[in-house]
């Protein structure tokens, strides 16, 4: 009955809500990639990734949008290997305390993209624990 309920209230949303229930994975160590901004300088950290998106923390994006969509440069850490690609992202959140700016971007709906889905593959390749349910992506 809940997932009715919110399948309701989100409307056109709801396959971007069930996408983020897929497992994210947090970037850590080596496999930590970093995430730049068209029109921003400087490079964010990349917190965590799923097949559907991934969060950023940084101290120099606050100016991000919610609802905006950015052309991202996703630099993959030293450990995965991947080239840097580059994505259409759209904020979904964005967090900002004195000393960090934190947003969560996701994929255009419907969009499926297959360096992330490598990404996220070699990972748990490499033993990272996936993390289910919020992680911050539902922060609106």
């Amino acid at each position: 009955m809940l997932f009715k309920k919110k399948e309701a209230e989100l409307g056109d949303q709801f396959a971007v809500y069930q996408e983020r229930e897929a497992p994210r994975f947090a970037a850590k160590g080596g496999c930590a990639g970093g995430i730049a901004i068209e029109g921003f300088e400087g490079e964010g950290m990349m917190k965590n990734l799923s097949v559907s998106g991934c969060c950023l923390e940084s101290v120099t994006y606050a100016a991000i949008t919610p609802n905006q969509t950015y052309q991202a440069r996703i630099s993959p850490g030293p450990e995965i290997n991947l080239d840097p690609f580059t994505l259409r992202l759209t904020v979904s959140w964005t967090k900002s305390s004195e000393t960090v700016f934190e947003a969560g971007f996701v994929l255009e709906k419907g969009k499926k993209d297959q360096r992330l889905e490598q990404y996220v593959k070699q990972l748990q390749t490499r033993g990272v624990e996936p993390e289910y349910g919020n992680m911050g992506h539902d922060r609106r």
